[in-house]
C-alpha cells in the first residue's frame, strides 16, 4: 500500500525515467514557451531545482512519443527533441599538455557527434514504440546506413541496430585513445555539423514521414563545459538552421564566454531567445505548486481523488483551453488553493500573537521585552499594563515600541486604550500602522529568542514564499511535512500540524544550507558568505526594538565597478541560487544604480529570519569580500560591528566546520 509520505520522495529529475509524461504537470506558462515552433536557438536558464532538466525531458523524444501518450495525439512527426547532458568527468579530461588544443577540440566534436547520433537513432524507436505507430510510420527495417561509409570512411553497417553498435564502438575507441594515446591509434574524428546533417538527410530520404521534421538538440548543464567547448557550442547556436537546431540549458551566469571559435559573439534576440524558468515560474507558482502537490497525492492514492479538486488528465494537457481553465478560471483557482491550504494549514498573525500570550515561555519572553523597554523611562507603568489578553497584537508590538524610545509608555498605552474603544489609533491607522509594520518581525523575535518553532513559517502560502519559485524546494518541504503525520495508509486528506511544519522548515533550511558547500568550485566561499550574512540578519532580527524589522537582503552601490574577485563571487552566488539579484526596490540615491541581493529564503528557517522581502541593509565591497574570503576573526568582527554588538557575548556560528 502506498503511504502519503512516499509520494514526495522523488524530487530530482535524475530520480525519474526520461519518459516523464505520466509524472509531468504542464506548467501554467507552457503556452508562452516557443519551443516546438522555434526558428532559432533557445537558452533556458534557471537555478538548481527549478525544473530545467524535467522540462527538457518533456520536449525530447522519450516523452514526446511516449507509449503513455494518447495515440490520437501522435498524428504526425514535425518536431523531435534530442537530449545531451555534459559528462563533466569525460569533458574535463579533454584538456592538458598531452595533445594540441585542436586535437582536444576535434575529440569534443567527435563525442558530440556520436552521442547526438545515438539520440537520433533512439528517437526513431520512440516514434515507432507502439503497434499503431509502426503501422502508421514504421519502415525502420528498410533503413540502410551503408552510404555513410563512403562519406566518412567509417563503417556504420546497414541496419538501425548496426548503426547503434557502430556509435557505441566509436565511443569506446575514443575513451581508450584518451586513456592510452598513441600516434597510430588516433580515431577518425567526426564533426556534428557535417555528420548529423548527413544522417538526418539519409533518414528524411528513406523515411518520408521525417521529410519536414525539425530536430532540436538540447544541451543540458552547459555551464559545466570548458571555455573552448562553450565557444564551439556557441557557434552551433548562432548558425543552427533548417532541420537541425541547437539549444542549451544552464544555471544563471552559465556563460564563461559568448564568443565563438571564429570570434563572433552570441547576441540575445538576434541569435537566441532567453527563457528564464524561475522568472516564468514565479509568476504563477502558487497555483502550480498546489497543483503539483495535489497531483502527486491523487496519482499515488486513487482514493483521494474524491477529496481533491483536480483532474490529473487536465494537468497533462497542453491545449489552449486546458491552460485557460487552469490560469483564468477563478473558481478552479480558489478550490485548488483552498485544498492546498487545508493540507498545510497556517495560523494568522493574530492567532500567533494569542499563542504568545497563552504560552508560558513566550509570555515570559514578551514580558521581559516590555520590562526592558520600561527601564528606559521614568514611569510608574508596569508590564501588566501592556499585556492585554483582549489585544494580543498590540501587546506583542508594544514590546518593541517601548524599546525604541520614540514614544513614551504613556503615549503607547493611550493608543492601546483607543484601540480597545474602537477609535482611530496608531495601532491600526494605515499611514502609521504599528501593527502592520511591526507584528510579523516582533513575533519572529519573541519565538527566536525563546527558542520555540515559529508558526509563521507554517502554511501552504509560507511554503510557497520560502520556495521562491523552486519546485524542488517546495516538494522537499512538503515531503518533510507529510513525514510528520501518522505513518499509515490514509483514505482522507492528511493535515500537517502547524508546529510540525515550522520545525520542518528549520530542518530543511539546515539541509539546503549544507548543500552550499558543494556548489561548484567556490562552494566553501559561498557557504562562508551565507553563514556570515545570515548571522547579521539573525542578530538584527533578534533585536528587541525591531526598529527595522524583517531585514533579509542587502544592497550594494554600483557607483564604481566591482573588483574582478567580487564580481566572480557574486556571479557564483547567483548561479547556484544562494543569492537572487533584483533592481533596488527603494532608491535612496537616485542616479546611482544599485542592486538588491536577496538571501535565498529557503535558508530563513535556519537563521530564524523573515522569508518575506521587506528591508535591506547597505554593504560595501570590502564587507562582501570579507564575507566571501575573509578570515574567521575578520568575519566575526564585521558581524559584531554591523549589529552594534562589538563586545557582546554572541555565538555567531561562522566556522565552516569539518
Amino acid at each position: 500500500m502506498t503511504e502519503v509520505q512516499d509520494l514526495f520522495r522523488r524530487n530530482r529529475a535524475e530520480e525519474f525515467s526520461r519518459d516523464v509524461f505520466a509524472d509531468f504537470v504542464v506548467p501554467p506558462f507552457f503556452g508562452r514557451l516557443p519551443i516546438r515552433t522555434q526558428t532559432k536557438a533557445l537558452v533556458i536558464e534557471g537555478g538548481r531545482g527549478c525544473g530545467k532538466t524535467t522540462l527538457l525531458n518533456y520536449f525530447c523524444h522519450p516523452t514526446m512519443f511516449s507509449p503513455k501518450q494518447p495515440e490520437a495525439s501522435i498524428r504526425e512527426v514535425s518536431y523531435v527533441g534530442l537530449y545531451y547532458r555534459a559528462d563533466t568527468n569525460f569533458l574535463a579530461g579533454l584538456q592538458g599538455d598531452e595533445h594540441p588544443d585542436k586535437v582536444y577540440l576535434n575529440a569534443f566534436k567527435h563525442s558530440l557527434s556520436y552521442n547526438i547520433a545515438m539520440e537520433l537513432a533512439e528517437s526513431l524507436e520512440s516514434i515507432n514504440c507502439t503497434d499503431e505507430r509502426r503501422d502508421k510510420f514504421g519502415r525502420l527495417e528498410s533503413l540502410d546506413f551503408s552510404e555513410l561509409e563512403e562519406m566518412f570512411g567509417i563503417s556504420f553497417g546497414r541496419t538501425l541496430a548496426d548503426f547503434k553498435k557502430s556509435l557505441e564502438r566509436l565511443k569506446t575507441r575514443l575513451a581508450m585513445w584518451l586513456n592510452n594515446p598513441k600516434p597510430d591509434n588516433t580515431p577518425d574524428f567526426l564533426t556534428p555539423e557535417i555528420f548529423l546533417t548527413q544522417v538526418i538527410r539519409l533518414l528524411q530520404v528513406q523515411l518520408p514521414y521525417l521529410a519536414d521534421v525539425r530536430f532540436a538538440v538540447f544541451i543540458d548543464e552547459y555551464e559545466n563545459l570548458l571555455e573552448y567547448q562553450q565557444q564551439y557550442i556557441n557557434g552551433l547556436l548562432k548558425h543552427g538552421r533548417g532541420a537541425l537546431l541547437f539549444n542549451i540549458a544552464m544555471k544563471h551566469n552559465g556563460f564563461l564566454t559568448r564568443r565563438t571559435l571564429t570570434n563572433e559573439s552570441l547576441q540575445q534576440i538576434h541569435d537566441f531567445i532567453l527563457i528564464d524558468l524561475e522568472h516564468e515560474q514565479e509568476k504563477g507558482f502558487e497555483l502550480f505548486a498546489a497543483e503539483v502537490m495535489l497531483f502527486k497525492l491523487v496519482e499515488g492514492i486513487a482514493a483521494l481523488g474524491a477529496h481533491v479538486p483536480i483532474d490529473p488528465a487536465l494537468l497533462r494537457r497542453t491545449d489552449d483551453e486546458s491552460l485557460r481553465i487552469r490560469c483564468e478560471d477563478a473558481q478552479y483557482r480558489k478550490q485548488v488553493l483552498n485544498c492546498a491550504e487545508r493540507l498545510l494549514p497556517k495560523m494568522t498573525e493574530r492567532e500567533v500573537a494569542v499563542q504568545v500570550l497563552t504560552n508560558k515561555k513566550l509570555r515570559t519572553r514578551l514580558a521581559e521585552n516590555i520590562a526592558d523597554g520600561l527601564k528606559k523611562f521614568s514611569t510608574s507603568l508596569t508590564v501588566e499594563d501592556f499585556i492585554r489578553d483582549d489585544m494580543p497584537e498590540a501587546s506583542v508590538v508594544s514590546g518593541c515600541l517601548l524599546n525604541r524610545r520614540r514614544e513614551t509608555p504613556e503615549a503607547i498605552l493611550e493608543e492601546m486604550e483607543k484601540l480597545k474603544l474602537g477609535e482611530l489609533t496608531k495601532f491600526g491607522r494605515k499611514s502609521s500602522d504599528w501593527t502592520q509594520n511591526n507584528l510579523f518581525g516582533a513575533l519572529l523575535q519573541i519565538y527566536a529568542v525563546a527558542r520555540v518553532p515559529c508558526p509563521l513559517y507554517a502554511g501552504f502560502d509560507s511554503f510557497v514564499l520560502i520556495s521562491k519559485g523552486n519546485l524542488r524546494h517546495f516538494l522537499e518541504l512538503t515531503r518533510r511535512a507529510f513525514e510528520t503525520i501518522d505513518r499509515k495508509t490514509i483514505k482522507d486528506l492528511p493535515q500537517v500540524d502547524v508546529e510540525a511544519q515550522a520545525e520542518v522548515v528549520r530542518q530543511a533550511a539546515y539541509a539546503f544550507l549544507n548543500e552550499v558547500r558543494g556548489a561548484g568550485t567556490a562552494g566553501n566561499q559561498l557557504y562562508g558568505m551565507v553563514l556570515t550574512l545570515g548571522a547579521i540578519f539573525r542578530q538584527k532580527q533578534r533585536a528587541v526594538e525591531q526598529s527595522e524589522p524583517e531585514i533579509n537582503h542587502f544592497s550594494v552601490s554600483r557607483g564604481a565597478e566591482f573588483s574582478e574577485a567580487l564580481a566572480r563571487f557574486l556571479a557564483e552566488a547567483i548561479k547556484w541560487s544562494v543569492l537572487f539579484d533584483e533592481p533596488e526596490t527603494k532608491e535612496k540615491n537616485p542616479g546611482v544604480p544599485t542592486r538588491d541581493y536577496i538571501l535565498n529564503p529557503i535558508f530563513a528557517g535556519h537563521f530564524q529570519i523573515s522569508f518575506r522581502k521587506r528591508r535591506a541593509i547597505p554593504l560595501t565591497e570590502q564587507e562582501l569580500m570579507i564575507m566571501f574570503a575573509g578570515k574567521l576573526e575578520d568575519k566575526d568582527k564585521m558581524v559584531r560591528t554591523k549589529v552594534g554588538a562589538l563586545n557582546a557575548n554572541l555565538s555567531l556560528e561562522l566556522d565552516l566546520g569539518p
